[in-house]
């Protein structure tokens, strides 16, 4: 028979891994990809997910997109009360030692398990001074990761979203509550699909020993996808393409 102490400790391990897997800081950030049924919300920093999104013939991820916005809070750092425009200092005015005016720091990675790829090199990120500072929408097109089935079997793609940890890049302030919207760029087909299009001839008569000049275009049957986000529009996104 278990000890009262040892029941005791195993309650107590459950209520910590309880509250370290529902830990809830104030971030509202809500992710999504091509494939998912619904959003993930990412509710505290440095917090991590895993999500598997089917068997396909191809999946084509082309960058990401968002916005993202900090909040007022930092573990080692507060706004100042006393200054109108609530900038950030470091220290607390609890612990009686406000100091310097200093730049909180927060971002979204996408994480790609599929292949191995790990981190996909662009992310969602911003430094402000203050909370309210944005990225606004935008959306930045970067390398081009192409999964394709192998010779008999589908691809299976696995990804994950990251949410900026604490002294991630060596960043001091990283915020604890930003919100914001993050998704993948990408295509996917779940079947190869026969491609159509259409075939032109500059000319309606061709005549024996002369050149036909003939064009054609073809149809790859890829449909886009938007983000199932409430509160948030693509058509305002500003759009960069990143030099490889």
């Amino acid at each position: 028979m278990q000890s009262f102490k040892t029941i005791l400790l195993g309650l107590f391990s459950l209520v910590l891994l309880q509250a370290s897997a529902t830990a809830d800081t104030g971030a509202r950030v809500y992710c999504w990809a091509p494939g998912m049924s619904s959003t993930q919300l990412l509710d505290s920093y440095g917090m991590g997910t895993g999500h598997w999104l089917g068997n396909y013939d191809d999946y084509i991820i082309y960058g990401i997109a968002g916005s993202l916005t900090l909040g007022d809070q930092m573990s080692n750092a507060a706004p100042d009360a006393s200054d109108p425009e609530k900038r950030f200092r470091s220290g607390k005015a609890e612990w009686g030692n406000m100091g310097g005016l200093i730049t909180s720091y927060s971002a979204v990675r996408l994480r790609v398990d599929t292949e191995s790829r790990g981190f996909y090199p662009e992310l969602l990120e911003l430094h402000g001074d203050r909370a309210g500072v944005t990225t606004g929408p935008v959306r930045l097109y970067g390398d081009t990761w192409h999964m394709q089935r192998a010779q008999y079997n589908q691809i299976s793609v696995s990804i994950g979203f990251h949410l900026a940890a604490e002294y991630q890049n060596n960043e001091p302030y990283v915020n604890r509550n930003p919100n914001g919207f993050f998704y993948v760029v990408a295509e996917r087909q779940i079947t190869s699909t026969a491609p159509t299009g259409a075939l032109t001839i500059a000319n309606p008569r061709i005549y024996k020993g002369t050149t036909a000049v003939v064009g054609y275009e073809i149809n790859r049957g890829s449909v886009g996808e938007t983000p199932p986000f409430t509160g948030y529009s693509t058509s305002d996104e500003a759009v960069t393409v990143m030099a490889e």
